[in-house]
């Protein structure tokens, strides 16, 4: 009777009030069904950590001071390695996004196949700009190496420089 008043309906009252309450097939579909999902949307979230960090960390930190140097060309001649790391570090970024979609994927379809798809899609080209501006990082530190080279008749290079 107390188990009435606390809210309960008449059903759950009379499951609690004989022992255990009973687990129907669904509940236990439902149940063993989460279990691989739960895991799953762990490794999910530790990406999205992974990828905010490896963003911050080698853009804002590694890459920033260097890229809005006036001169970039001779900026990124000085830190070579420092812009190396610093795209290396932001490339983490550009494998988390495709994983974090890969992952999701299976879950996002259960729910809607078309949805599921164009995140995935979203995602794959998210990474592909990424890596096209990896790419033309890591030519400039070529392109100034050569500036550098080249000595003080060397205004291409400042050129294709700005360009990149």
């Amino acid at each position: 009777m107390k188990l009435l008043c606390r809210g309960f309906t008449h059903a759950q009252a009379r499951g609690r009030a004989g022992g255990a309450a009973k687990t129907t097939p669904r509940e236990k579909k439902t149940r063993e069904k989460k279990t691989p999902e739960k895991k799953t949307l762990r490794i999910v979230g530790a990406l999205f950590i992974t990828a905010t960090v490896a963003s911050v960390v080698g853009f804002q930190v590694v890459l920033s001071p260097i890229l809005n140097d006036s001169n970039i060309v001779t900026a990124v001649a000085g830190n070579d390695t420092r812009t190396i790391i610093g795209v290396l570090i932001d490339a983490i970024n550009s494998v988390a996004v495709v994983a974090i979609a890969v992952l999701l994927f299976p879950i996002i379809r259960e729910r809607n196949e078309a949805l599921a798809s164009g995140y995935l899609a979203s995602r794959i080209i998210e990474s592909a700009i990424l890596i096209v501006g990896h790419i033309s990082l890591l030519s400039l530190v070529t392109v100034s190496q050569q500036f550098v080279k080249a000595g003080p008749d060397a205004s291409h290079y400042l050129a294709l420089g700005t360009l990149l």
